[in-house]
């Protein structure tokens, strides 16, 4: 890419907007754990697209996830970017528990999502694709464990997926208890894996990219080109957009991070645009 990339979280999805409201979206939605935009979220999307104006962008990658998907659709729109500027890439989806309630397919392939997003690209293939296996259990347990991680209105026992993966060392799939203790792990190797490679491919090569993507996939982007491991979180809340820049010749890290000042996705309880990180996914 050109060496510099800007890594925005997707903005305000419809169904916490919607259960900040009381009102039920689990029970209803033909795809329960993969909303769309709300239409505060549509304008955060516009908002976003006036903030990158003059960075450059001419090429998004973005979690194949709706939600990312309209705000990547959204921000090319707005910028003028060609049919096929848009990259659905498996490597930045969400971390497997966030997949509340799913359906297969778990996310739409290109074809599928070209209702959503008329400037995605049909012939890319993720380089770092993913796999899920539905899991009754590894949510409910979960909760039990980690209760504060969920927002008032979705900490009801649902079903979810656990990830698939062979990269990471001492991690039996076929056992929950390892896959929940170690899920910052699984999904930071799995961002890391990808941006890696993205930013190798030579299909970008002079493209100034924005990558769309979640909480939990845009800060273990960051943290990898930071080398700060998966113990540490990346400086700026979640949600709040980062420039990375490539510093060359820099011992130990080749990359730095700016946050931006732009903050996407969050949710007050009152469901006010723009208050507080509800820390939704």
């Amino acid at each position: 890419c050109s060496g510099t990339f800007s890594t925005p979280r997707h903005c305000e999805r419809l169904d916490r907007r919607l259960e900040a409201e009381g009102k039920t979206w689990l029970g209803n939605a033909a795809r329960p754990h993969d909303s769309p935009l709300s239409e505060v979220g549509k304008s955060q999307a516009r908002q976003l697209a006036a903030a990158l104006k003059d960075r450059g962008v001419t090429r998004i990658i973005s979690s194949p996830l709706i939600r990312c998907m309209q705000t990547s659709e959204i921000v090319a729109e707005e910028l003028g970017l060609e049919v096929g500027s848009v990259y659905a890439e498996e490597g930045l989806c969400e971390e497997a528990p966030s997949l509340r309630d799913p359906k297969p397919p778990y996310f739409l392939r290109p074809h599928d999502l070209r209702g959503l997003c008329s400037r995605v690209n049909l012939e890319y293939k993720s380089v770092r694709p993913v796999e899920h296996r539905y899991d009754e259990g590894a949510v409910i347990r979960d909760l039990k464990r980690k209760p504060k991680q969920y927002r008032p209105g979705a900490d009801r026992e649902f079903h979810s997926v656990r990830e698939l993966h062979d990269t990471i060392p001492k991690v039996d799939t076929s056992q929950e208890e390892g896959v929940v203790d170690r899920l910052s792990e699984i999904t930071a190797h799995r961002c890391g894996v990808a941006i890696d490679r993205v930013l190798a491919d030579s299909r970008h090569s002079g493209h100034r990219l924005l990558l769309v993507g979640h909480g939990a996939s845009t800060k273990w982007v960051v943290a990898h080109l930071l080398r700060q491991g998966t113990k540490s979180f990346p400086h700026g809340s979640v949600g709040s957009m980062m420039e990375l820049t490539r510093v060359d010749g820099a011992p130990g890290a080749s990359w730095k991070a700016e946050t931006d000042g732009f903050v996407s996705g969050h949710l007050s309880v009152k469901g006010k645009e723009g208050c507080g990180d509800s820390g939704a996914p």
